[in-house]
């Protein structure tokens, strides 16, 4: 009986001496998930994939013994459940858009690292995260897109509504003033009145020359709206094509040709690629967008006749849905002949 105390106070002994020896020998591996979380803070994406490396140097050089332990498979655990997080982190960096090609080409090259080392290790979690980040951003790019667009229209309709009820309080206040009947002016007031009245009718022609310069010109609420809508696009447009051309070339992999060789980081061969014919369907989606948009606010007619067909209305997706969204001024030719012009120019 008391043998058996002492082999079994012996055997706790043995695996409190050999918790500690691994503790001090690992102690990397105990403080590398709170160095995550302080880099994760800051983005330093490039301290955490060195000491993911750092740390599986350690894991290569354990003894089979210690490998076995339950306190290091709890490390190994912890390790792979930290970079999965990692993982996480960078795609909901990918979605905060605007953002450039240069940084999310970074993301993507990062986020490909930290794949391939968890689908390297066997993780069940990486099951899960077997996704193309490069398009997974393009996708979710496109419809951020397609959304400032909208958002973008609904703004200046909203505006040109409140240009429009403005206007008619200002004519209904002019057409209460006209009607109310003044009183009959004195002798005296009669002979000034005379006397002012060549230099009113001066001045009112002055006035009226400065008000009908301006009106020639338009400054139309739409004409804003084009001008902001094309300036958006651009910007836009012009990252993601190069961004689009970059994942065709397959430059969003891994950063070296060291890491591409490597068993630890070896890219998972079950990321499914997309084609070129897929990317060019989302640029498709989003140039039908903008020219809606566009016809909507300036030849709305020709909108609703290219909508009409209900195999039409059936493919359209509910972002665009309201896309024939009504401006408060239609079909008034006087008006869209001046802005028209100007919407041709801008676009061009």
């Amino acid at each position: 009986m008391i043998y058996d105390q002492d082999l079994a106070s012996k055997d706790k002994a043995d695996v409190i001496r050999n918790s500690i020896q691994i503790m001090d020998t690992y102690k990397t591996l105990f403080y590398f998930p709170q160095n995550v979380d302080k880099y994760l803070k800051i983005d330093d994406y490039e301290s955490i994939y060195t000491g993911l490396k750092t740390a599986n140097l350690q894991l290569a050089k354990a003894d089979a013994n210690t490998r076995q332990s339950r306190l290091f498979t709890q490390i190994r655990d912890d390790l792979n459940n930290k970079i999965l997080g990692v993982q996480r982190h960078i795609l909901d960096r990918l979605v905060q858009f605007p953002c450039s090609p240069d940084d999310q080409k970074i993301l993507i090259e990062y986020y490909n690292i930290f794949q391939a080392y968890s689908a390297s290790t066997g993780n069940a979690g990486a099951t899960q995260q077997l996704i193309s980040p490069g398009w997974y951003c393009l996708t979710e790019e496109k419809k951020w897109f397609i959304n400032s667009m909208i958002e973008c229209r609904d703004m200046h309709i909203a505006d040109e509504k409140v240009s429009v009820v403005m206007k008619q309080s200002n004519t209904v206040d002019s057409s209460d003033g006209t009607k109310k009947s003044p009183q009959p002016p004195s002798k005296h007031a009669q002979q000034q009145q005379q006397q002012q009245q060549p230099q009113q009718q001066q001045q009112q022609q002055q006035s009226s020359s400065i008000t009908v310069q301006p009106m020639s010109q338009l400054p139309h609420e739409r004409n804003k709206f084009i001008e902001e809508l094309c300036e958006m696009f651009y910007d836009i447009f012009t990252d993601y094509w190069r961004l689009g051309t970059m994942y065709l070339n397959n430059l969003l992999t891994l950063p070296n040709e060291s890491e591409k060789k490597s068993k630890l980081f070896k890219p998972n061969a079950n990321v499914e690629l997309h084609s070129s014919d897929e990317f060019y369907a989302l640029v498709g989606e989003i140039l039908t967008t903008f020219s809606n948009i566009v016809r909507a606010a300036f030849i709305s007619h020709t909108l609703n006749q290219a909508t009409t067909s209900s195999s039409d209305q059936n493919q359209l997706t509910p972002a665009h849905k309201n896309l024939l969204l009504a401006w408060p001024i239609q079909h008034d030719a006087k008006i869209i002949s001046q802005i028209l012009p100007h919407c041709l120019r801008i676009c061009r």
